[in-house]
């Protein structure tokens, strides 16, 4: 009975992480279909400087699709949580959130001094766990795999 039951959790969690996968993948063909639009719309309005900072987001956008796949896939082969792909997916994401507010704080003309404010203690915490995320990932990649231990996912 327990065998038959661990079977079923087990062929559900396969289901489940094809799903996830299928939806990941949609999303990711919908980003790029989506950023193909938009360069060619600006080629041919002659404004691709202008759009060249959204085009960009996107880009890291499909790649946080793209590093989350990976980890799905990952974790789906060798039933383990490994942290790794994680913290390159929230570098990414930091990175989109530093370029984004750089683009906003420079694009808007009379500033508020409480707004500026905010941008800068935004940039400086994104710029702390940018520093905490690179010293993880470094730390994760001088150990040997060996050594790390993962969550087994059951």
């Amino acid at each position: 009975m327990k065998n038959r039951l661990e079977n079923i959790f087990e062929f559900s969690e396969h289901v489940l992480y094809g799903i996830v996968g299928f939806f990941l993948v949609f999303t990711a063909v919908l980003i790029i279909y989506g950023i193909i639009e938009y360069t060619i719309t600006h080629i041919f309005t002659g404004e691709i400087e202008a759009g060249a900072i959204h085009i960009i987001d996107k880009m890291l956008l499909a790649l946080m699709v793209a590093e989350i796949l990976n980890t799905i896939r990952s974790s789906f082969k060798s039933h383990s949580l490994v942290a790794e792909p994680f913290l390159i997916v929230g570098l990414i994401a930091i990175i989109r959130r530093i370029l984004v507010i750089s683009v906003e704080s420079a694009h808007v003309i009379g500033i508020s001094a409480e707004t500026f404010y905010k941008y800068m203690l935004e940039l400086g915490i994104l710029g702390g766990l940018t520093i905490i995320i690179v010293v993880s990932i470094y730390i994760l990649r001088r150990k040997p795999r060996a050594e790390i231990k993962t969550k087994e996912i059951p």
